[in-house]
């Protein structure tokens, strides 16, 4: 019996562009608290998308 070693291993989470698109979400609806644990990528995608809301935010308050 031998064991097949190519075999794909399958990541089952989801696209990290969800956890921005999340991140960006909660900066404009005040939810300040990251769901996801911190030192994860889902965490820091999530951080990422909060940090553009909140730029993009400074940016338009100082144009005005």
């Amino acid at each position: 019996m031998s064991i097949n070693t190519n075999t794909k291993i399958i990541d089952r989470k989801a696209p990290l562009k969800i956890q921005v698109q999340q991140g960006y979400y909660a900066f404009y609806k005040g939810w300040l608290a990251n769901q996801y644990d911190d030192s994860s990528v889902q965490g820091q995608e999530w951080q990422r998308g909060f940090d553009i809301a909140y730029f993009e935010n400074i940016d338009r308050l100082q144009r005005s």
